[in-house]
């Protein structure tokens, strides 16, 4: 990983304020192998006819952050638009003389497949994303599905392993209430942003010190900016072409692009307070800005959910085969921020 950086101070390093924070997100892939030696991730879909069928992963990558999957379904699905339900299940087998006991680590059910994106597409097939976050790999000739990817982010993983084991600990970790500080809940935000593929990270950074001014508040939502436009010693290049592997049996390929967004925003307490890996694509948009030390376009990154929405902006270059990151906000939730800190902005 990347030295942290710190927000207004350029490339300043800031190691001993995010020490913590940093080295918990380096081991956090490596703990929790250590205690899941046997783990494994199954997909299970359910079709309209009640017909249904489990797969075990194809191909399992562990970054620092998170776990990226993907498994090849055959003959099984023959259109996406017959699935009901997908269950992802994260299971470990118990001891040799128990091989048929399974421990559950978590269980997460998506339903409504018809709400689906096309995130990018090569020559064979097209990247279908729903809305839950799989990414479905559909052959062009025949429209039938090729591959499920999906990524998801260990915190996620280990609070859902805590909470089945009866022992959450994200609950006892809510930070301690501050009716002395009028901004408490407003400042001291700390972000780790990956960009990754199946194979490789594209990025990684860490950015400290974030904060919003209380009159900054605007439409219900916290504005944080992590990399600001004006500002080109926080620009950061990425260290490969954006584009996302794919394998299925025989045939491989890739489809420009697209990759995986991995992003761990952390309180002043350095508890966690929003975990999101999910797949994402750079969308062409007018420039609304231009950049003169950079001769290519403009991309779009663009996430959101109820709680956090995520803006990144890259220009290309060398002919679109690498891109710089200039500017990168990141919208909360007020009512996430009151619920979080017990507050009432």
């Amino acid at each position: 990983m990347s030295a942290v950086r710190g927000v207004g101070g350029g490339r300043k390093e800031v190691r001993k304020t995010y020490r913590k924070a940093e080295k918990s997100s380096l081991t956090s892939a490596q703990s929790f192998m250590e205690r899941n030696p046997n783990v494994t991730w199954e997909l299970r879909a359910i079709n309209k006819s009640g017909l249904e069928h489990t797969w075990k992963p194809s191909r399992v990558k562990y970054f620092n952050t998170c776990v990226t999957m993907s498994w090849n379904v055959g003959s099984f699905l023959t259109n996406l638009m017959e699935v009901v339900t997908f269950h992802l299940r994260g299971v470990e087998r118990k001891a040799l003389r128990c091989p048929g006991l399974k421990r559950s680590l978590m269980e997460t059910v998506h339903v409504q497949t018809e709400r689906v994106e096309v995130l990018g597409q090569d020559g064979l097939l097209e990247l279908k994303l729903l809305e839950s976050g799989f990414l479905i790999g559909v052959w062009k000739r025949d429209q039938s599905v090729a591959f499920i990817m999906s990524s998801l982010h260990l915190n996620n993983i280990e609070s859902t392993e805590e909470s089945s084991a009866g022992n959450n600990l994200w609950p006892k970790n809510k930070p301690p209430f501050d009716d002395v500080d009028p901004e408490y809940g407003l400042h001291g935000y700390r972000l780790h942003v990956v960009l990754h593929n199946t194979n490789n990270e594209l990025m990684s950074e860490s950015f400290s010190k974030l904060f919003c001014r209380r009159g900054e508040i605007c439409d219900g939502k916290i504005l944080l900016t992590v990399i600001s436009r004006s500002n080109l010693s926080q620009h950061i290049r990425l260290t490969q072409e954006v584009v996302l592997p794919w394998w299925c049996e025989a045939l491989q390929g890739t489809v420009k692009n697209c990759c995986f967004m991995t992003l761990t925003l952390l309180d002043e307490h350095d508890i966690p307070f929003k975990s999101v890996s999910y797949p994402v694509s750079l969308k062409l948009e007018e420039a609304s800005c231009v950049y003169y030390d950079y001769d290519g376009e403009n991309y779009l990154i663009h996430y959101q959910d109820p709680d956090l929405q995520v803006q990144m902006v890259l220009v290309s270059t060398e002919g679109q085969k690498t891109f710089v990151v200039v500017s990168l906000v990141v919208y909360l939730s007020v009512s996430s921020v009151n619920q979080h800190f017990n507050r009432d902005y």
